[in-house]
């Protein structure tokens, strides 16, 4: 199988990207980046972008045999107060992606946000996607919703502190991977912090 990545220097991407790479089912993993993603392992590629909403005709026939994306590519608010910048990277950015590349059976995995409302910026990306996926059979998207996502080494104290109200780095990561991978029945498309901590066990 082979998976297309965003955010893959970023705090869940790269770790995303690591559990990518220790899967033996995973052939290989394209990493859309702003600058080369380097990691070492045979199975990563680099593609590097100017424009996360341009993809022309080649760019569309190297991705064309993936069977997924997650898409760990933004943050929750505007970097550096920008909004315009935010709407760009949250919303055109992903929506672009799919709009261009998806053909046939594909999962998108999106990682949005813990309490996100329908008029919210990753609310509007969700509701884009969701409407992508209506009109394009075998597309499924999956809005995963964490909310304090914790680095791998949180110790005990801070744990208890976020309780239910947190998901490790790794549970999320892994259980993106499941969905878009595993394919597992049942799975909605909105997946909250409760589920995501079932299904990254």
């Amino acid at each position: 199988m082979r998976v297309v990545l965003t955010g893959a220097t970023g705090f869940i991407g790269s770790q995303t990207l690591r559990h990518l790479v220790d899967r033996p089912d995973v052939t290989g993993v394209t990493c859309l980046a702003r600058r080369p993603v380097t990691v070492d392992s045979g199975k990563v590629e680099s593609l590097v972008l100017d424009d996360f909403t341009a993809y022309d005709a080649d760019l569309v026939a190297r991705l064309a045999d993936h069977d997924a994306c997650i898409w760990a590519l933004g943050s929750r608010f505007a970097p550096g107060r920008d909004k315009a910048l935010h709407e760009r990277l949250t919303v055109d950015y992903p929506i672009a992606f799919v709009d261009a590349v998806v053909a046939g059976d594909f999962r998108f995995c999106y990682v949005s946000g813990w309490g996100v409302k329908p008029g919210s910026v990753k609310g509007r990306a969700e509701i884009g996607l969701r409407e992508l996926a209506a009109r394009r059979p075998g597309l499924d998207v999956f809005c995963f919703r964490p909310a304090k996502v914790l680095p791998r080494r949180t110790n005990a104290v801070v744990r208890a502190l976020y309780g239910p109200l947190s998901v490790g780095v790794d549970a999320l990561a892994q259980a993106m991977i499941r969905v878009a991978l595993d394919k597992p029945s049942g799975a909605p498309e909105i997946i909250e912090n409760k589920q995501i901590r079932a299904l990254g066990r």
